[in-house]
């Protein structure tokens, strides 16, 4: 039995790892009421990621995801990105405070260009440098639906803040 009445649950600072957000995710793939998903500050690494992405795919009702806070890299943010590529409803994803770098961010801007519907992301405390900025800012010439991206505290010099404000100069959608 499916539960039809569930909007949100929060198993946020928990010691969920891979396998338990595998468990999740194979619950949200047939879940069509959730709004709200919180799996932050626990132990998802990549493996974990993965499950959840996969579920995102399938999953076309879910707006709100949160993420932050876990041990997910490039790999699991690559597998995030192909799920923003099918999801339309996803409208926040929250991958702040993870292992994610230039590789990843670069996935997930390239998932961007043609994604309409994501109103929030935040990459902000992972470990992205210029290059990920520079697609980012690449996507974010391209996207012009989302208007919040959060990037703070990562490795990003004089060339990837260049490339962010060109971008800002052709955005409207930027707030």
């Amino acid at each position: 039995r499916v539960n039809q009445a569930l909007q949100q649950i929060d198993l946020h600072s928990n010691n969920i790892g891979d396998e338990g957000a595998s468990k999740v995710a194979e619950a949200l793939a047939g879940n069509k009421t959730l709004q709200r998903l919180s799996l932050a500050n626990n132990k998802i690494g990549d493996e974990g990621a993965r499950k959840v992405a996969e579920a995102l795919r399938v999953n076309q009702t879910l707006p709100l995801v949160f993420l932050r806070n876990n041990n997910i890299g490039d790999e699991g943010a690559g597998a995030l990105a192909d799920a923003l590529r099918v999801n339309q409803a996803l409208q926040q994803i929250d991958l702040h405070s993870n292992n994610i770098g230039d590789e990843g961010a670069s996935k997930v801007a390239e998932a961007l260009a043609g994604n309409k519907t994501l109103q929030r992301l935040s990459l902000a405390n992972n470990k992205i440098g210029d290059e990920g900025a520079r697609k980012v800012a690449e996507a974010l010439r391209v996207n012009q639906t989302l208007p919040l991206v959060f990037l703070r505290n990562n490795n990003i010099g004089d060339e990837g803040a260049g490339a962010l404000a060109d971008a800002l100069r052709v955005n409207q959608a930027l707030q």
